[in-house]
């Protein structure tokens, strides 16, 4: 993505990534994740984790490619990731 593409679209509704896609869902199995090992109970309770919710990641959920890239100037080398950007989610 573009430079200015980004400074344009990141302030747009909904386009700023939330670190936590899911919300209470995402807290709960944040406390199961952490609860002691071989226990089948969370470590606590999801509203523990909320402040996580207002989290953004600073990347454009389906942004556009950059100019040098879709016109062909430069060669795109895809980067997989394999947990995602947060070890979360995939974006």
């Amino acid at each position: 993505m573009d430079k200015d593409e980004y400074e344009a679209t990141i302030g747009l509704k909904g386009r700023n990534t939330h670190w936590m896609r899911y919300g209470y869902k995402s807290r709960k199995g944040i406390t199961y994740a952490t609860a002691s090992w071989g226990s089948d109970e969370p470590c606590t309770n999801p509203w523990y984790y909320k402040y996580i919710d207002g989290l953004l990641m600073d990347c454009v959920q389906d942004g556009k490619l950059a100019k040098t890239f879709s016109n062909g100037e430069k060669k795109l080398i895809p980067i997989i990731f394999s947990h995602g950007l947060t070890c979360n989610r995939t974006a």
